[in-house]
């Protein structure tokens, strides 16, 4: 069975860009996984969905995965909208500490 998480950042407008990860989403392997800096946080974000997350990159095996990430308008909608699609943790670059907090949903 699939752990699914979302992984996003807050832009500087105030909106929030998360993509969907199919599996590996629990945290020992994302924090090993997801970049160690904005900029390329944010170069993985802009590529979309995908099946996992390995060394900073989107894996994607299937063609169906959107190649861009989804905007929301704040960081409720985007959580719930996650929720709803069964994902169990999410990924958020916080930029106050230059790290990624996480949860579960």
């Amino acid at each position: 069975m699939s752990t699914r998480s979302t992984v996003g950042m807050k832009t500087e407008d105030g909106k929030f860009l998360a993509i969907y990860v199919h599996y590996d989403g629990y945290p020992e392997h994302m924090l090993e996984n997801l970049p160690e800096n904005k900029e390329d946080a944010l170069d993985m974000i802009m590529n979309g969905d995908g099946s996992g997350i390995d060394q900073g990159e989107v894996i994607k095996t299937v063609s169906n995965y959107k190649n861009s990430p989804s905007v929301y308008e704040t960081q409720y909608s985007w959580l719930s909208n996650m929720k709803e699609s069964w994902c169990e943790y999410y990924y958020l670059w916080d930029e106050d500490t230059n790290s990624w907090k996480y949860g579960n949903l």
